[in-house]
């Protein structure tokens, strides 16, 4: 908790292993809100939502997450 360095360190290493893992795009562009990187933040949810499946396959909570970025 609080090591927001640590954080996007592991989520660049699971991107450098997935570019395409949706969790990873979200919870990196989560931290780019929270520490105030804007650009990368709209990067990073237009990259998940470019990987997300149909909305329609999605669980509730996820379509609302992934609402936060243009879809």
């Amino acid at each position: 908790l609080g090591d927001d360095g640590g954080e996007g360190k592991a989520l660049d290493a699971a991107l450098a292993i997935d570019a395409r893992h949706l969790m990873a795009l979200v919870r990196k562009a989560e931290l780019c809100e929270r520490t105030g990187r804007t650009l990368d933040a709209v990067r990073m949810w237009e990259g998940a939502t470019a990987v997300a499946p149909p909305r329609d396959t999605l669980p509730p909570a996820l379509v609302e997450l992934l609402a936060r970025g243009t879809w």
